[in-house]
């Protein structure tokens, strides 16, 4: 029995120590990465953050919409694919420059999505938790039973992470650090081609999409609140917004939102429907703009943008 709970501790001890000791290996790769997604460009949004006036945070339809290198002011687009409101609100967890201006990006149906729990997206900041004390606080408060195991098995929290790092220790990627953090969608002639047939067959066509949720999501909600505490905390400026996409929302959905962020004294921006007319080359898919697109939609809105921080929004 003693030789058995001997064997027991021994073995446990050795995946202790396997465990800090492959962290420690991945952390230190993890410090000078700023290329990838996984975790270059959240490396890179950590070492610029508190270095710009303006920020933009939410899903792939803020990381490819969003270009303001014209706007005339330091400023890094820190949208990231596949997140949501959860992964934006940790982000913005880490800000300490006062006086910026935060620019997040929602859709009607991540407010209103009842099954969303914030977990599946913020997961991808578990193994940031443990480097960054205003993430892990972040952690600590949101998603708990995340936080203790991250804290207990550390590769646990690098899961899906330490095959980026390796990669990326070795081959240069984007540098999202020195640029902007916009990233372009170029699509290919093959894969215009297609969305222009897609579309042609009326398959894909803009439509009026119902968002049948009626109730905003508790934890949405909650992730939001988090952000204006913290935008009012650092005396920034907070504006939500709605990028183009080809899935109209309906009128009743819309002017639901309009009210709940009133209601919260934020400005809201409803961009869904920007573009009036269809130009195949504007898109890389239905919901979401090329290159091309992107442009003309960032021009528009760096003047809504100045128009803003010039004190004239109502």
């Amino acid at each position: 029995m003693l030789r058995s709970v001997k064997l027991v501790v021994v073995i446990m001890v050795v995946l202790f120590v396997a465990d800090r000791l492959i962290y420690q290996v991945i952390s230190t790769l993890d410090d000078d990465i700023y290329t990838g997604l996984a975790v270059g460009k959240i490396n890179s949004f950590l070492k610029r953050k508190d270095d710009v006036d303006v920020l933009v945070f939410g899903s792939s339809r803020a990381a490819h919409h969003v270009d303001l290198e014209e706007l005339g002011v330091p400023n890094f687009n820190a949208g990231q694919d596949a997140t949501k409101i959860g992964f934006a609100s940790a982000l913005i967890a880490t800000l300490k420059k006062r006086g910026q201006t935060i620019i997040v990006h929602i859709d009607h149906d991540e407010l209103y999505d009842n099954d969303y729990d914030g977990q599946s997206d913020a997961q991808l900041l578990a193994f940031h938790a443990l480097k960054n004390d205003e993430i892990g606080s972040f952690f600590n408060n949101y998603f708990k039973e995340e936080w203790v195991l991250g804290k207990i098995a550390h590769s646990y929290a690098a899961n899906g992470k330490i095959l980026s790092i390796l990669k990326n220790s070795v081959s240069k990627g984007h540098d999202y650090a020195a640029q902007n953090g916009y990233e372009p969608l170029i699509p290919t002639e093959e894969q215009s081609e297609t969305f222009r047939q897609i579309m042609s067959k009326g398959i894909a066509d803009p439509i009026q999409e119902k968002v049948e949720m009626n109730k905003v999501n508790l934890k949405s909600e909650k992730f939001i609140d988090h952000i204006i505490r913290k935008a009012k905390t650092n005396e920034s400026k907070l504006v939500f917004f709605t990028s183009p996409s080809l899935l109209r929302i309906d009128r009743d959905t819309k002017n639901r939102t309009q009210a709940f962020f009133k209601a919260k004294g934020i400005p809201y921006w409803d961009h869904g429907a920007f573009f009036d007319s269809l130009e195949y080359t504007d898109w890389k898919d239905e919901t979401h703009l090329s290159d091309k697109g992107a442009k003309k939609y960032s021009a528009y809105l760096r003047g809504e943008l100045l128009h803003y921080l010039n004190g004239a929004f109502k």
